[in-house]
């Protein structure tokens, strides 16, 4: 019965998402109890109050894109665009185009794809720092941490085997 019903919840997350999830299929088989600390971090990744939307939305595609190959990295644009990012903000970050986005942008992209491969980040992580302080600092941490999750679940479970980032969307 709570199989049942989270599958149905999964369902309405991926129909919300616009793609499969097939890892949280194999969750919800196995270990549905891992769902529900599943979606608490996911609340928790989308947390943020003290650093601009813009650039939080930075610190997660910037670590995701450094995770992942596809559609996690679809999800954390599509959330970016549909909270406002401007769409060729995302594309000059993803394209390594720098000089283009304003330093707070820039050093959120690049804080996230550090922290998410291992890398100290210690000029992004001062500029958040001394720009916004240390609950910013904290969030943009969080939000790293949130974005790298699913990528490594799925890789973990077996998911990411064939890696396409393809072209990605900008819009729904």
């Amino acid at each position: 019965m709570i199989r049942r019903v989270l599958r149905r919840l999964v369902r309405a997350y991926e129909t919300s998402l616009g793609t499969e999830l097939p890892y949280l299929d194999d969750v919800v088989t196995h270990r549905p109890g891992a769902l529900l600390p599943l979606s608490a971090l996911a609340v928790g990744g989308r947390f943020g109050r003290r650093m601009p939307t813009d650039t939080l939305h930075m610190v997660r595609i910037g670590a995701t894109w450094a995770h992942d190959c596809g559609a996690c990295v679809q999800i954390a644009v599509d959330f970016a665009v549909a909270d406002g990012l401007s769409p060729s903000a995302i594309e000059n970050a993803l394209e390594g185009r720098d000089e283009l986005l304003s330093p707070g942008m820039r050093s959120a992209f690049r804080f996230g794809e550090a922290v998410a491969l291992g890398r100290d980040g210690e000029s992004e992580r001062e500029f958040i720092r001394a720009e916004w302080g240390r609950a910013a600092l904290v969030e943009a941490s969080v939000a790293a941490a949130y974005a790298v999750t699913f990528p490594i679940l799925k890789r973990g479970m077996g998911h990411a085997r064939a890696c396409d980032v393809g072209q990605l969307r900008m819009s729904k």
